[in-house]
């Protein structure tokens, strides 16, 4: 056969001369995941993008706005202009500036809350669920921490601890501690039960290194979930001790302390309250939704494991069936 004979048939409908398989983008895979996450909870995909560009400006917005501390008197309780687009304070200090300089300490200073949670919650919630002797004393302990309101609770370590950043995020860590301890808890409870976890056993491995090689890698998708829930409330919690007084103190801004001083000018400049307001809720709406988001996604791949495994032990035990000799017939 020749060559134009064979450049003819492989250009023939049905039959493929290249057999290669056609070469993937370099972020294909990126494109296919997102696809699937808009596909599955559209809504949550929208807010996690809110929250990245609050994040984002955030942390950059300082360094190409006007100084959050710049006093201007002649220009005190302005409304929204152009040249300030938020309005200003009592002291003629941008709010646009304010509200952004104080983005980067509340959501800084929720993550350092939800960082303290997550770890002690994690260390308490594994040795109690993994340990059976020690659950009935942490787990006792942490219900007696949830059985006082998480403000009132936060209120009186803060005050124990005299007020200040550092103690703010003690204070609210401790609270936040057993929201995380039970989740962690429950899930190494279900995780311990698992086939390989009884073979990591029957093999001599320690109690502390199955923890850390192979119940708490596959607890982290449930750990992280309830982070960002955490996250949430560490952000309201902080606002709410900020109004009050008790947490990080003017001139540094917070979300918190600017409504505490937009009280008395509530009337006279109502944007001095409503948009560092509107930060607080437009933040803890954006981190409830992708937490809900991501638990629907976690839940579902549970789901899948279990199924397959459910499938795996009908298998295996009609595997067994077949092989067991047949039972010799009785005359």
């Amino acid at each position: 056969m020749s060559v134009e004979a064979v450049l003819i048939k492989n250009e023939e409908p049905g039959v493929v001369g290249d057999q290669r398989p056609p070469r993937r983008g370099r972020f294909s895979g990126w494109r296919r995941g997102l696809s699937g996450l808009w596909q599955r909870d559209a809504p949550a995909v929208i807010w996690a993008v809110v929250l990245l560009l609050m994040v984002l400006v955030s942390a950059l917005g300082p360094f190409f706005l006007t100084s959050p501390d710049a006093i201007e008197p002649a220009n005190r309780l302005m409304p929204p202009s152009a040249d300030h687009p938020f309005g200003t304070d009592e002291y003629g200090r941008d709010l646009l500036s304010r509200v952004v300089s104080a983005g980067r300490v509340s959501l800084g200073l929720g993550i350092l809350i939800t960082v303290v949670a997550v770890v002690m919650g994690t260390l308490v919630g594994s040795v109690a669920g993994f340990y059976e002797r020690s659950s009935g004393v942490l787990m006792r302990l942490m219900d007696a921490l949830m059985a006082f309101p998480a403000i009132v609770l936060a209120i009186a370590l803060v005050i124990s601890l005299r007020s200040g950043i550092w103690s703010e995020i003690i204070a609210l860590g401790v609270v936040f501690i057993p929201y995380v301890a039970r989740v962690v808890r429950s899930r190494v409870l279900t995780l311990r039960e698992r086939g390989y976890v009884t073979a990591a056993r029957a093999a001599g491995v320690s109690g502390p290194r199955i923890l850390l090689t192979h119940i708490l890698p596959n607890a982290a998708p449930a750990i992280l979930v309830q982070a960002v829930f955490v996250y949430a409330s560490a952000l309201l919690a902080d606002a709410a001790l900020s109004f009050l007084g008790l947490g990080v103190q003017p001139p540094t801004p917070t979300w918190g302390n600017m409504i505490g001083e937009a009280r008395t000018f509530i009337t006279l400049a109502p944007g001095f309250m409503i948009f560092p307001g509107l930060a607080i809720v437009i933040s803890v709406m954006a981190l409830n939704l992708v937490g809900d988001g991501a638990r629907g996604l976690i839940d579902q791949r549970a789901r899948a494991v279990l199924e397959l495994e459910r499938v795996r032990k009908k298998q295996g035990k009609e595997q067994r069936r077949r092989r067991s000799p047949a039972a010799p017939a009785v005359d």
